[in-house]
């Protein structure tokens, strides 16, 4: 078994890797679009609570011509950082929740629209304890000042050291 204890960490730093699926909408447009995001991240803890800054790859699915809701479609990167409060004592950790800030950047976009875009987002990390390793549920809402677009993510957190 490989160890990353000690590798590229401290005391107050964790990495961590996180991966979900992600759906987006534009405004109050009933179309969306569904897809995956995959990445990394760090952690810094804090009294109150912990910054969060992750890097992710997100791959949304394409659109027939007279649905394009955008130009994200396909893939494109998302930077985010958050400061996560501890709300409430949950097992070993607690519920974190935080506000952030983001910056999206279509990978592959053929449209009028490049990027970047900039926007603020909510954080929602709940502890899960399965055969004694520690992973984080999350929830992320993420609004995309630029074009007006609505995303929404679940997925699971892991760090050897969460």
């Amino acid at each position: 078994m490989i160890s990353l204890k000690g590798i590229c960490q401290s005391k107050n730093y964790d990495l961590k890797i996180h991966g979900g699926i992600v759906s987006q909408i534009q405004g109050s447009s009933q179309s969306n679009q569904l897809g995956a995001f995959l990445g990394g991240g760090a952690v810094r803890h804090a009294q109150l609570g912990r910054w969060d800054l992750d890097l992710s790859f997100i791959y949304l699915n394409k659109t027939t011509p007279d649905r394009r809701i955008n130009t994200y479609e396909g893939i494109s990167l998302k930077g985010q950082t958050n400061f996560l409060f501890k709300i409430l004592p949950m097992g070993d950790s607690f519920l974190y929740l935080g506000p952030g800030i983001a910056i999206h950047q279509p990978l592959n976009s053929s449209g009028d629209y490049n990027g970047p875009s900039f926007g603020a987002n909510g954080k929602v990390m709940a502890p899960l304890k399965l055969s004694g390793i520690l992973f984080y549920l999350t929830y992320d809402l993420d609004y995309l000042t630029g074009p007006g677009f609505w995303r929404n993510s679940v997925g699971i957190a892991f760090s050897p050291n969460f």
